[in-house]
């Protein structure tokens, strides 16, 4: 039986010390918050400078950034993270500067994974997407395991 890598992050959320998913909760000390807030910064920084990558067809930056297991999935289908390498060389020279405007950002951490939900907005285009990535810290460093994103209908 396979099982979907989006099984596995919930699994693996649902069974993190503290994670409201397992019936279990502790308290949150000023040090936990203020390390939250910090992790927040981290992982903002981080996906700015992602989605830029990806922008400019910078594989060596998104090598850097994501994951060895990085998955991705979205309205063109799903892949890996070579393959995500090998469409943003396809792009690299192609890609111009990219009007992208952020909103709704909302963190869900359980433990070392983090869930992250932002609506992408496109204005010169009318285009918007709602995407979800998973983060995973390890060794001190957060990176990408997982992107989902939903093309949303255009607004007339």
């Amino acid at each position: 039986m396979k099982i979907c890598p989006y099984s596995l992050v919930f699994l693996l959320a649902m069974s993190l010390p503290g994670s409201r998913l397992n019936g279990q909760q502790t308290a949150r000390t000023p040090t936990a918050s203020a390390d939250r807030t910090t992790d927040e910064q981290t992982i903002r920084r981080l996906n700015e400078e992602w989605l830029k990558a990806w922008d400019a067809g910078d594989v060596a930056t998104l090598d850097r950034i994501e994951h060895d297991e990085y998955t991705g999935a979205g309205d063109f289908g799903e892949g890996n993270k070579q393959q995500h390498l090998d469409v943003a060389r396809h792009r690299a020279g192609q890609s111009t500067v990219v009007n992208r405007v952020i909103e709704n950002q909302h963190f869900r951490f359980y433990g070392d994974v983090a869930l992250l939900t932002e609506l992408d907005r496109y204005p010169d285009n009318n285009e918007s997407y709602q995407s979800t990535s998973v983060w995973v810290r390890r060794n001190g460093v957060w990176k990408p395991v997982h992107l989902h994103f939903t093309r949303l209908a255009k607004k007339s």
